[in-house]
């Protein structure tokens, strides 16, 4: 077998600290000081947990603007059906 060895699995480690805590945010700077202050891993470890973090903030803070923005076209189209006469 050639390479390094991964002990550990970014991913899953990432996703238990965000469940154990709600501090991180979509700054991947902050997450890296967080993480460090929270585990002992090594560094390239310590960047990877803290760029999964990052990415799954910023993905939640996207889902709920996604979210947002299907109410208001529903909402407004919704209005359109009504004043056409189409509503149901």
């Amino acid at each position: 077998m050639t390479g390094k060895g991964r002990a550990t699995n970014p991913r899953r480690m990432a996703e238990a600290l965000i469940a154990g805590t709600n501090s991180f945010t979509s700054d991947f700077e902050i997450n890296k000081k967080l993480v460090s202050e929270m585990t002992s891993l090594p560094k390239f470890v310590r960047n990877r947990v803290a760029g999964h973090v990052t990415r799954i903030k910023k993905s939640e803070s996207l889902k709920s603007t996604r979210i947002t923005a299907l109410d208001a076209l529903r909402t407004y189209n919704h209005y359109r059906r009504k004043r056409r006469g189409r509503y149901r």
